[in-house]
């Protein structure tokens, strides 16, 4: 099997590690084939390519982590996101970097993007290009960066102050938000918004909507983690939900290329190769698993 990584919450230090056996047994020993003790904010896959984002660098593996090439795009990464040779990169606040080479050469386009927006992520749906801020909604660009246009009607916002977005996929031609009130989805590329949290466990005292803190997709099925709701899944275009595991755990939820892992709080790493139908555990019960990932497929 591929070798998985895996970002500890504790202190962000010594956070790489190659599960060497099988899942069942689930011994994890630390990998040293790259940076030593270093802080570790990122793991990222897409595009068949690996990166980790540490203090002003990425590295990126082609080998399962046995050989390491770095990228300095000037910045500490916290989020990205991979369209062909053309990456964007940001440090969670106002700065974002763009390479058009893959990251050989980096260009800073902060400029681009209106005044005081927090970037917590972004994702393209076909050649356009999505980016969630902090808490001033959505925008997107349909020029590669150049320019951007606001685009956050029926997102939830009190004055002009939008709901956290924790996470944001394209699926099946359709954009969904997990934000701090529950799961939104758009269907004409970000113009309009309408809950999709139909399924979805609520608040206990309030029966509002609750927050989603993670998103993902694996062919046609479409994840979602509400916060201590475990995982849910959704076939028909996050219409309906259903339960998936994990209790009313804290978790996120991560695609390697057809595989799928949950990080728990508390209670370990979970992988399951069936879209959810059984999962097996990694390992690491007594740390905060809070991102993970796999060189060849990673989350």
């Amino acid at each position: 099997m591929n070798p998985i990584f895996i970002k500890l919450k504790n202190l962000w230090t010594v956070l790489l590690l190659i599960l060497l056996c099988s899942p069942v047994s689930g011994q994890w020993i630390p990998k040293n084939g790259m940076a030593m003790t270093s802080n570790c904010f990122m793991i990222h896959y897409e595009n068949h390519a690996l990166y980790i984002g540490m203090t002003d660098v990425l590295f990126t593996t082609p080998d399962d982590g046995v050989t390491w090439n770095y990228m300095s795009p000037g910045i500490t990464v916290l989020t990205m996101t991979r369209n062909n040779n053309i990456i964007f990169a940001s440090d969670g606040g106002v700065a974002i970097v763009k390479s058009t080479d893959g990251g050989n050469h980096w260009s800073d386009v902060s400029g681009n993007l209106p005044p005081s927006v927090n970037i917590q992520c972004f994702c393209y749906n076909g050649p356009v290009l999505f980016m969630a801020s902090y808490d001033q909604g959505v925008f997107k660009s349909e020029d590669n960066g150049a320019t951007w246009t606001h685009v956050s009607s029926g997102l939830p916002s009190n004055g002009g102050v939008y709901a956290v977005i924790n996470d944001l996929v394209a699926f099946n031609s359709l954009l969904f938000a997990a934000t701090t009130e529950g799961l939104y989805k758009s269907s004409d590329n970000g113009t309009t918004w309408t809950i999709a949290s139909t399924g979805l466990p609520l608040m206990a005292k309030s029966g509002i909507a609750r927050e989603i803190s993670s998103l993902a997709v694996n062919g046609n099925h479409l994840f979602s983690t509400p916060i201590n709701g475990g995982v849910y899944t959704s076939t028909d275009n996050g219409t309906t939900w259903t339960k998936s595991g994990m209790g009313n755990w804290n978790c996120k939820v991560y695609v390697c290329d057809t595989d799928l892992f949950v990080c728990t709080t508390g209670y370990g790493l979970y992988q399951s190769i069936n879209n959810g139908s059984v999962w097996n555990y990694l390992g690491l019960q007594s740390e905060n698993a809070v991102q993970a990932g796999s060189a060849g497929s990673v989350i």
